[in-house]
């Protein structure tokens, strides 16, 4: 048995405390989707939602976050308004 840990971040302006199903996942329909970091062993080969911006960082939990970071910087910049890392 693998074990993956997750660390889900990204740029959302979203409140929603929707829990999805496995059709949308978790806030899936939101207008402003964020990406998702998830710090793991090895990338899949593939992924359940494929709609979805989805980073797998294999190097490291400070990488992980550096990733999420420079793409909330990037979506903050394209969407003229500060975003977070959650």
């Amino acid at each position: 048995m693998s074990t993956v840990n997750r660390l889900s971040c990204g740029a959302s302006g979203s409140t929603s405390d929707s829990t999805g199903d496995d059709d949308t996942g978790y806030d899936a329909g939101e207008a402003a989707q964020p990406g998702f970091f998830v710090l793991t062993g090895s990338a899949p080969a593939a992924v359940r939602l494929t709609d979805l911006d989805w980073t797998f960082v294999t190097t490291g939990l400070a990488d992980a976050v550096a990733a999420a970071r420079r793409h909330a910087e990037a979506e903050s910049a394209r969407a003229g308004t500060d975003l977070d890392v959650v």
